[in-house]
This record gives C-alpha cells, sequence and structure tokens, in this order.
C-alpha cells in the first residue's frame, strides 16, 4: 500500500474525528474506523496507515475516542490510498509493468 497526502489542514468544522477520516499525528497517519453492527453495537478505533495495525482501543462512541486518543495537534489530512493486489498471483503493479516492457 503506498499513502500519497497533501500536507495541508483542512478546515474543519466541529471533530475530525468521523468514520473514514484520515487524521496526522506526528507524521504519522491513521484511518477512523468503527467495526460491523454487532449485538447491537459499534465500536470506534484507529489503524495506523503506516503499520496496517489498529493503534487505539475500541470505543463504544466517536467521543470517547477522541477524548482518549485525541491531542491537540492532531490535523485533518486528505489521504489517497492505493491498495495493488494482484488476486491469483502476488504480484505488485511494479512487477507486471516492468515484465510487460521486456
Amino acid at each position: 500500500m503506498e499513502i500519497e497526502y497533501k500536507n495541508a489542514s483542512y478546515k474543519n468544522k466541529g471533530s475530525i474525528y468521523k468514520v473514514g477520516n484520515t487524521i496526522e499525528y506526528r507524521g504519522d497517519i491513521y484511518l477512523v474506523c468503527e467495526t460491523p453492527l454487532v449485538l447491537g453495537e459499534r465500536n470506534y478505533f484507529l489503524v495506523s496507515l503506516k503499520t496496517s495495525k489498529v493503534s487505539s482501543s475500541m470505543f463504544k462512541t466517536l467521543e470517547k475516542l477522541e477524548e482518549n486518543v485525541g491531542s491537540a495537534s492532531d490535523r485533518l489530512v486528505k489521504a489517497k490510498l492505493i491498495v495493488d493486489c494482484y488476486v491469483d498471483q502476488y504480484e505488485s503493479q511494479e512487477n507486471r509493468t516492468r515484465r510487460s516492457n521486456k
């Protein structure tokens, strides 16, 4: 996965902690996520786009997530995720391009 992002702060009204938003904190980018509805509950958490791992505990509300992991230096950023997966063969786009150019 490659991450391209513009390092500009976007004007935000209210909380930046909304599902699908990407937040920059100390140079790392996090995606705000939610679990599927299970037994009437959802949970909210962050995934690091640098490590592709869950980077926070699970919280019952977005407000609790922000209270526990949010920082005054958090910034909402525009991120473009490029997922390069070749299902039948574990080969990247770069390798396929190189092979076809020979």
